[in-house]
């Protein structure tokens, strides 16, 4: 019946005016019929040479079924005409940044803004594209924070302090973290000294990890912790996972973690979805550790980011439930059954190259044999590029 339709517009162009084609290409699409929505559109323009929209609506179909070049080539007959066509021009950074050309959309996006210096389409459009040519060069989609690109800094030193206080007037939790980062070819490279004390016992963790740029809209992230003493955190911790930007500015990971606690060894999945909205990323991200006795403990943690010129500016909250909705670093996160956690975070950075990241939560969390016990968070870290 579908190719039925599409036949009789074909043959009798004269039956749909040219809202109606642009209605009709968009349902098709938005039906996974991209191939049909395409040929509608290329039969309308044999007698509507010189419809823009729908050449943008042709544009904006293949970049988001990867068909780049046609993409490219359809944006461009528009921008030939009119080279202020808003929704061109926004069509084509999109296509560009989908494409692995995160360069060329951000040229685009300040071309965009030379013409138009208080379009807040082209901002937004900016702001995104930056903050995904920093994602490329360290964890802005993922647990850390952002970094930035490689014609920017070449190293970062950070200090973090990290506090934890429980209902049942229990010992407190205190950590102290300084990191030490460098930006290479390819990719940011962090070692990172970290001491806790709780209960009375104190411990240390030395770190290694790296966000590796594999290829254009591809990044990994690999990671190696040792804890000479293994009093508060696991004495071996390895993970790895590969982040990929994906079309209509989604992007999506997958990795695993290991721990060993003691003599007991801990095995995390792990995979993330993403999304700009606009100014907003917002991620889900679970975690899944198999166990052959009680079945498979899942957690979900959902987070959302919203940035305000780049990546270095940012308000965002996280929320979590599960068995571990976090990353399991330490004892304090090990051995919990059922979680959940509420954190609002935000990094700025000053003029003078400063950036400080505050993070403040509570969480309601069941430990094998404690019960019930709620806890609040607070952290601070300062950063310095240079």
């Amino acid at each position: 019946m579908r190719i039925l339709v599409l036949s009789l517009f074909l043959i009798f162009p004269g039956l749909a005016d040219d809202e109606n084609i642009l209605t009709r290409a968009r349902a098709l699409s938005n039906k996974d019929h991209p191939d049909e929505a395409l040929a509608l559109l290329n039969e309308h323009f044999k007698t509507n040479p010189d419809d823009s929209d729908a050449r943008v609506l042709f544009g904006l179909i293949c970049s988001w079924n990867k068909r780049y070049d046609e993409g490219r080539s359809a944006f461009r007959v528009v921008l030939d005409h009119d080279a202020d066509y808003k929704d061109a021009v926004l069509g084509l950074i999109n296509l560009e940044l989908w494409s692995g050309s995160p360069e060329r959309a951000e040229e685009l996006a300040k071309a965009g803004l030379a013409v138009r210096p208080k379009d807040d389409d082209y901002q937004a459009a900016l702001e995104k594209v930056q903050a995904s040519r920093k994602a490329d060069a360290g964890p802005v989609n993922s647990r850390g924070e952002p970094k930035g690109g490689e014609d920017e800094v070449n190293w970062e030193t950070g200090l973090a302090q990290s506090n934890i206080w429980y209902s049942d007037n229990r010992s407190s939790w205190h950590e102290t973290s300084a990191t030490l980062s460098r930006n290479t070819s390819a990719g940011w490279i962090t070692a990172r000294f970290s001491h806790a004390s709780w209960f009375g016992e104190s411990s240390n963790l030395i770190e290694i990890e790296s966000y590796p740029k594999i290829r254009p809209g591809t990044y990994g992230f690999v990671e190696g912790a040792f804890s000479p003493d293994a009093t508060l955190y696991a004495r071996r911790r390895f993970g790895a996972e590969i982040f990929r930007s994906l079309p209509r500015g989604f992007e999506a990971s997958g990795g695993i973690r290991y721990m060993r606690f003691g003599t007991t060894d801990t095995i995390l999945y792990t995979g993330s979805a993403g999304k700009y909205f606009g100014n907003w990323w917002i991620l889900a991200r679970t975690f899944v550790s198999p166990d052959s006795l009680f079945g498979a403990s899942k957690s979900l943690q959902i987070s959302g980011r919203r940035y305000f010129r780049d990546a270095d500016h940012f308000i965002g909250f996280r929320y979590g439930m599960g068995a571990s909705p976090f990353e399991i670093r330490s004892v304090n996160e090990y051995d919990v059954q059922k979680s959940e956690s509420l954190a609002f975070e935000s990094l700025w950075r000053t003029k003078n190259g400063l950036r400080f990241r505050v993070v403040a939560g509570a969480a309601r969390q069941t430990r094998l044999g404690l019960g019930a016990l709620w806890q609040f968070q607070a952290d601070g870290t300062l950063y310095y590029q240079f």
